[in-house]
């Protein structure tokens, strides 16, 4: 079975109506989309596959684990991967954090709900559906898009331990927006960590 995904818009739409109305025109567009599948049927696999995950209520997108020229660089336990949550490390941190914090979260919804809720909405601002990792240079991983990013578009949800203490991972942290809270990657990872 042979899977095309046509993305049409007003720039395909040119391109078509470009075409000279000859007795080939037809099959030379269908060369042409044969040709666009022979280079992107591998993100357009991947893309499938992402939906269909979802479409199970899978959003972790561990689906980039599977390609071993990815796992190869990574050497990430399956068991530490998570795109779609983030603890607190511990129940008493999160107390000592409310009782002298007078900071309102800006997100009151779990990631999970953020990224299903977005999925639907007419902006269309979450992308991660487009969001894959590939191996860079210097055997690295890239966090790659197959689509145009915008500011403010989601491509995932960065992934750790909540902390509220004075005392963090000088490597493997991102401060939060008062002093001694912070987020703590260094056991728990995802696409964009």
């Amino acid at each position: 079975m042979v899977c095309i995904l046509l993305y049409r818009n007003t720039k395909f739409n040119k391109y078509y109506k470009a075409l000279p109305e000859r007795k080939h025109s037809s099959q030379q567009l269908i060369d042409t989309i044969v040709s666009w599948e022979k280079v992107y049927s591998s993100y357009i696999k991947q893309v499938e596959l992402q939906a269909l995950d979802q479409a199970r209520g899978n959003y972790t997108s561990r689906l980039d684990l599977r390609y071993e020229s990815v796992t190869g660089i990574l050497s990430i336990p399956n068991s530490s991967w998570d795109n779609e949550s983030n603890m607190w490390h511990s129940a008493g941190e999160e107390t000592s954090w409310k009782l002298i914090s007078s900071s309102i979260a800006t997100l009151t919804e779990s990631n999970l709900s953020r990224l299903t809720t977005d999925a639907y909405i007419e902006l269309g601002t979450n992308k991660s559906f487009f969001i894959s990792l590939r191996p860079s240079v210097n055997k690295l991983v890239s966090v790659f898009p197959i689509i145009p990013i915008a500011t403010g578009d989601l491509l995932r949800i960065f992934v750790g331990k909540i902390q509220f203490s004075e005392h963090y991972n000088t490597t493997q942290f991102i401060l939060g927006p008062i002093p001694h809270l912070w987020l703590d990657y260094s056991q728990v990872t995802g696409t964009l960590n």
